[in-house]
């Protein structure tokens, strides 16, 4: 973990639970959770393993039940259950672990995706199989599903803006090539267009800047190859960022600094390993925030976006 501060990143601390719980040994001395010796960690706040045993509950019997989402000003957790005829999403917030059912979504569900604002989620789902997802808005308040896409086109991983106005999407026509982006405003699925066509490769979005006047993507030519690009949702205009001369290069994961002057984006530019980067969209220096010793799989920034856990 870094501490861009010294604030405690709590979505962290309860990933690491969920990590160590199999690998625990607890000291009597301290009452903690230990990591085991197969796993590195620098930075970790202790955890006690009194919070490691509330947490439990919900790391074991747990097939059919991923998080769906938490909400931590309410300090709820929200699971899915996708063992039942319906995809079921729970709410839970008692201490004592009691889930209570809060939405009741079609059959056949891919994922949830939440606006921001918690008014709405948007959800993708196949027919019979055949993974042709279409994407759907579905209203918390009135329990109602509406269609978004064309239902012919393939359309999976969406990102709502911040304003949760607009989702980018990635999208490919049935018998096309590639993989585009689109932009939709979800309340007017008229609205729904292509805003950066790809010539073969797979187009995904990952992030909003904060005020939603940019996007930023990954163009994969392979695993071990992409390239970096922001794109205006607006306009379509796009920028690339990863260097041109080094095209072998691999970038994945980005997310927009909370200022909006940066991107922190895991890459294995000038290294054999892929390590955390900043990239300054001003100067477009990279500063590395990882050794260069191993590879980084994934990141999280807090809230605050004072501190990263990776």
């Amino acid at each position: 973990m870094l501490s861009l501060d010294r604030s405690c990143l709590a979505a962290a601390v309860f990933a690491v639970i969920v990590l160590v719980l199999s690998h625990q040994a607890t000291s009597a001395q301290a009452d903690e959770v230990a990591p085991g010796p197969n796993l590195v960690t620098e930075g970790v706040p202790k955890i006690p393993a009194s919070l490691a045993r509330a947490a439990q509950r919900y790391t074991t019997n747990a097939y059919g039940l991923p998080v769906a989402g938490w909400d931590a000003s309410k300090r709820e957790i929200w699971i899915k259950d996708l063992k039942s005829d319906s995809t079921v999403v729970y709410r839970v917030a008692a201490e004592s672990g009691a889930i209570q059912p809060v939405l009741n979504i079609p059959t056949g569900v891919y994922d949830l995706y939440y606006q921001p604002q918690g008014k709405y989620l948007v959800y993708n789902q196949d027919t019979n199989g055949n993974e042709q997802f279409q994407m759907y808005l579905f209203s918390i308040e009135t329990n109602k599903s509406t269609l978004l896409t064309d239902g012919k086109s393939r359309n999976t991983e969406p990102v709502w803006s911040n304003a949760g106005d607009r989702i980018i999407l990635s999208t490919s026509p049935a018998g096309g090539k590639g993989v585009s982006l689109s932009v939709i405003n979800p309340l007017d699925p008229q609205t729904n267009h292509v805003v950066a066509q790809s010539s073969g490769t797979y187009f995904k979005a990952y992030d909003w800047s904060p005020d939603d006047r940019q996007a930023a993507f990954i163009d994969y030519t392979s695993n071990t190859t992409s390239a970096l690009w922001l794109v205006d949702p607006r306009t379509g205009e796009k920028t690339l960022l990863s260097p041109r001369e080094k095209p072998d290069e691999y970038y994945d994961s980005p997310q927009f600094a909370k200022d909006g002057k940066g991107l922190y984006v895991i890459t294995d530019h000038d290294s054999d390993f892929r390590r955390l980067a900043y990239i300054d969209l001003t100067t477009k220096k990279f500063t590395y925030l990882s050794d260069n010793k191993s590879d980084v799989e994934d990141f999280k920034i807090a809230p605050d976006g004072k501190t990263l856990a990776f």
